[in-house]
């Protein structure tokens, strides 16, 4: 009985040496890692009771125990783009870094032993709970020490909260800041703290040993990774004023600029935008350009075009011919729908036929093809790997177009928007202790693509305007098979040719096998069969290769090169440098085989850019076949710009220069140039240089004037050469006239305005709120208005006109709210759309309105009606219209906005805010009514009360 009860002691003693070494163990595993989560707050945190203040007692005293405390932490969840990726390993590490790892409301309440100083404190430091801030990004609870006048961190904890890769052993630690991928090594036993190859003097009390653990002084932490602090005693916290130098700032102005940027730059929301019946105007548009040579034997020849609206459309009539020849007349009628699923171009008259080798024909011609193919194509998968936990951003133009986290797979996927031609990707992917890695992608559409799932057709006959044929039909078929494949078929008849009546059926197929490699092969009928590669793995690097095998030419299809059987090509483009364009490399290959032997032709070359200098050598070869057999000549040259360089003074500084230099066999020079231009004000343009060329009896001289004026444009070139005497003068002069009823006075223009369309208008002061001009509303005179992309300001009337848009491609009209005469003033609308016409002016009016003053409360429900103290969406909604406008609450509840348009208003909060809140609002209504003069101030609404409840 004895020897069971010793054994059974044994055990228990055993048992709790065991517990006792695994809580030890535990304990200074819980002491390397970071502190709870819950203790991090990413946005502002309310506590319910006061910080607690440093303490003031002596180093020996124990310290005061406060109360626990409970921080209440709201945070709103993030909004991330419509398919835009995130994943849960972000979630994870969000977690593990501390920050942003709450749900939108959670009570966290720290437990009293944390704040309770067991036994005495390290001798000559007194031990307190301290606050670390980022800035606002984020916050979270150290224990810490004071001695005498220092603050002295946890090395470690802090490091962690900062996300600083680093290793700890006993009281030494190392790590690396990243980018930059310095090193650090701070040791409390030996007294050393060093950043990359800079030594930090210490000062006495910088660094300490504390139950094992390396704690520094916030100046020591502060010289160490460049962050400026201040204590702030009276709420015991220390800020960190620019935490963007830490990897954990950089990660959370990141998230915060998602939100921003992801998916837009900016735009105006759809339901923003003013569609409005916008009539056109009736108008006239005369294209004109003239050209002449005192050139013996030369005759003048001339170019007159004139276009209007017609039937919605637009009609246009050509004609062209020198002096002693009868005129080339050509005209058309075409109108456009955009948008329109079966039909979207149709065309009368001269013009293109349809499909990939068009013809000038006078027939039709019509299609449910996009008029641009500005616009996108798919969402298309970007996919690679990465190691866990990294995070990944998209860029293109430098706008984040989207972003994704990486998971346990290490895999990531981004489907982003891809247009037609190429789409260069810069990506930049983020470690999760700041390291960061830069690489870049890049997907071409061709114009022959479609999206997937979508049929696109051309149909086209008419008679043929030239030589090759009497008439000429096609028939175009196009699908997208998938978001990477287009399947391509049709037919193309030609009548009259030397020949007879000869058919040409075709097929093809484009598209991706991945991203970087795609293929192109076709297939015509007594034609022709070609296929192509194209290898763009980034923007830095494209290979292409493309052949040709040609049907027999004695078919006698004008669409067959004379003597052509076979032709190769390879192309080869690489931009090596780290810095884009200033080192490209290119090789060009082509061999044609023809009935009368093989033509070769090779040329590789480079293009330098330094600060004022471009240079770019190259090389090229060429083999031809002659009776006595292939001849072969190789030559080398040299192509130079120098960019004007201000520094050489007003005059010489503006200059540029032109020089090109060429040899046969790098011995035979065979021609060489030099220009020299300047540009003379805003509308002229010199240029003066020489020319000579082995074939030429001698040097050629040359002398330029280019006037680019606001009504015309005109180009006089003088061509001397000594050798033979010939002088000759070659004289150009074009522009056209747009006039519009209702727009004033004719608009001349330098640029040739057949086919384009414009924009005009007034911009008026609406006080009857109805959005349509009256006489007895005065006009707003130096409004400045952004038209598409072009700037322009309202006259003395009140009217702007823009000419030269694209037809038939939507653009905005706003304004600049700048350049309004009173701050009272408002547009009446954020926005408004339009699609121009061609040959016409689209006529907008912008409406501005006297804008009114609300101000109110958000109030909690209760006894007293308490303020809400912190900020909060409210949203604005114009019941007439539909539009919304948000405002933001100030931190005690109030809140106003001023230069509101006149109408009826409801208020109330958003929807997800009163969820996430666990609340609900009674909107209110309020009516701002139109002021009845120009220079009356705007109506004011007060003492708007918008009472929040419980649900």
């Amino acid at each position: 009985m004895l020897s069971r009860r010793g054994t059974t002691g044994r055990i228990l003693v055993l048992v709790l040496l065991v517990a006792v070494f695994f809580s030890g163990a535990l304990r200074r595993a819980r002491a390397r890692l970071p502190d709870t989560p819950p203790a991090v707050v990413p946005a502002e945190v309310h506590s319910q009771s006061a910080a607690p203040p440093r303490p003031v007692a002596p180093a020996t005293k124990r310290l005061k125990v406060p109360r626990a405390r409970t921080l209440r932490v709201t945070r709103a969840p993030a909004q991330l783009p419509t398919g835009r990726s995130t994943s849960a390993p972000a979630v994870a590490k969000e977690r593990r870094a501390g920050v942003a790892a709450l749900p939108p409301d959670v009570e966290t309440a720290i437990p009293e032993e944390d704040f309770t100083l067991a036994g005495e404190s390290v001798q000559g430091t007194e031990r307190a709970l301290i606050e670390v801030q980022l800035g606002r990004l984020a916050r979270r609870v150290l224990k810490t020490y004071w001695s005498g006048d220092q603050l002295l961190l946890p090395l470690a904890a802090w490091l962690d909260f900062a996300e600083v890769r680093h290793a700890v052993r006993g009281a030494r630690i190392a790590g690396r800041l990243e980018p930059t991928r310095t090193t650090f090594v701070v040791d409390a036993d030996s007294g050393v703290a060093r950043v990359g190859n800079r030594r930090i003097t210490l000062r006495d009390r910088d660094l300490a040993r504390i139950d094992g653990e390396a704690y520094a002084s916030l100046q020591l932490v502060a010289n160490l990774f460049g962050v400026s602090t201040r204590i702030d005693r009276e709420n015991a916290a220390v800020v960190f004023h620019n935490p963007d130098v830490l990897p954990v700032g950089r990660r959370l102005a990141r998230e915060a600029a998602r939100g921003i940027q992801a998916g837009g730059d900016g735009e105006i929301a759809a339901h923003l935008i003013h569609r409005g019946p916008d009539p056109n105007l009736l108008g006239l548009v005369v294209a004109y350009e003239v050209r002449s040579s005192s050139l013996r034997g030369s005759a003048s020849s001339y170019n007159l075009g004139v276009a209007t609206g017609l039937a919605g459309g637009s009609a246009m009539l050509r004609g062209s011919g020198s002096a002693g020849a009868p005129p080339r007349v050509e005209g058309n009628w075409s109108r456009a729908w955009p948008g329109h699923r079966w039909l979207t171009q149709l065309r009368v008259g001269d013009g293109l036929t349809s499909g990939p080798r068009p013809e000038i024909s006078r027939g039709f011609a019509l299609s449910n093809a996009p008029i641009s193919r500005t616009v996108l194509v798919e969402d298309l998968p970007f996919a690679g790997a990465l190691p866990p936990d990294w995070s990944i951003e998209a860029y293109r133009a430098g706008r984040l177009v989207g972003f994704d986290s990486v998971g346990a797979s290490g895999k990531y996927s981004l489907a982003l928007p891809v247009q037609y031609g190429e789409n260069p990707v810069d990506f930049v992917a983020y470690g999760p202790f700041g390291e960061v890695r830069t690489f870049s992608r890049t997907f071409r559409a061709l114009p022959s693509m479609v999206p997937a799932g979508v049929w696109e057709y051309g149909v086209s006959a008419g008679e043929c305007r030239s030589s090759r044929c009497a008439a000429a039909a096609n028939l175009d078929l196009r699908h997208g098979v998938s978001r990477r494949w287009t399947l391509r078929a049709g037919l193309d008849q030609l009548w009259g040719s030397p020949r007879g009546a000869l058919s040409h059926p075709y097929a093809g197929v484009v598209g991706a096998l991945t991203n970087p490699l795609g293929i192109e092969a076709e297939a015509v009928a007594n034609l022709l069969y070609r296929v192509g590669v194209r290898l763009e793995p980034s923007p830095r690097l494209r290979l292409t290769g493309d052949y040709v095998s040609y049907a027999d030419s004695s078919s006698g299809s004008p669409f067959l090169p004379p003597g052509t059987r076979e032709q190769w090509s390879l192309y080869g483009r690489l931009m090596p440098g780290r810095r884009a364009g200033a080192v490209v490399l290119e090789a060009q290959g082509t061999r044609t085989l023809t009935t009368s032997g093989a033509r070769t032709q090779v040329r590789t070359g480079a293009a330098l850019q330094f600060q004022n200098l471009v240079l770019r050598p190259y090389a090229r070869s060429e083999r031809t076949p002659a009776a006595a057999g292939p001849v072969r000549r190789n030559y080398l040259g040299l192509d130079a710009t120098v960019l004007p360089q201000r520094s050489l003074g007003p005059v010489l500084g503006g200059l540029w220069l032109l020089g090109q230099v060429e040899a046969e066999d790098a011995r035979r020079p065979t021609s060489a140039a030099v220009v020299l231009a300047r540009n003379v004000g805003r509308w002229f343009r010199v240029e003066a240089g020489t020319r000579w060329e082995r074939a030429f009896p001698g040097p050629v001289f040359t002398f330029s004037l280019v006037s680019q004026l606001d009504v015309l444009r005109s180009t006089s070139v003088v061509t001397a050469q000594p050798v033979t005497g010939e002088t000759r003068l070659d004289q150009s002069v074009g522009g056209s006239v747009v006039w519009s009823r209702g727009a004033g006075a004719p608009v001349f223009s330098s640029e040739p305005s057949l086919d384009r369309g414009g924009v005009g208008g007034r911009v008026f002061l609406d006080l009857n709120g109805d959005t349509r001009w009256q006489a007895d509303e005065p006009p707003a005179p130096g409004t400045r208005l952004l038209v598409g992309s072009r700037w322009v300001t309202a006259d003395d009337e009140g009217r702007y006109q823009v000419w030269g848009v694209p037809p038939w491609e939507e653009i905005l009209i706003s304004v600049d709210t700048t350049s309004l005469a009173s701050p009272w003033w408002t547009p009446g609308y954020p926005a408004s759309a339009v699609t121009p016409t061609p040959s016409l002016v689209r006529s907008v009016d912008v409406p501005i309105v006297i804008g009114g003053v609300i101000e109110g409360n958000l109030l909690l429900e209760g006894p007293s009606s308490q303020p809400l103290e912190r900020p909060l969406p409210i949203v604005l909604v114009e019941l007439g219209r539909g539009t919304r406008t948000i405002v933001e609450s100030f931190s005690d509840g109030s809140f106003y906005r001023m230069g509101l348009p006149p109408g009826r208003y409801e208020a109330t909060v958003e929807d997800a805010v009163l969820n996430r809140l666990g609340l609900k609002a009674k909107p209110i209504h309020f009516e701002l009514r139109p002021s009845r003069a120009a220079g009356d101030p705007g109506p004011t609404v007060s003492g708007l009360r918008l009472v929040l409840q419980p649900r």
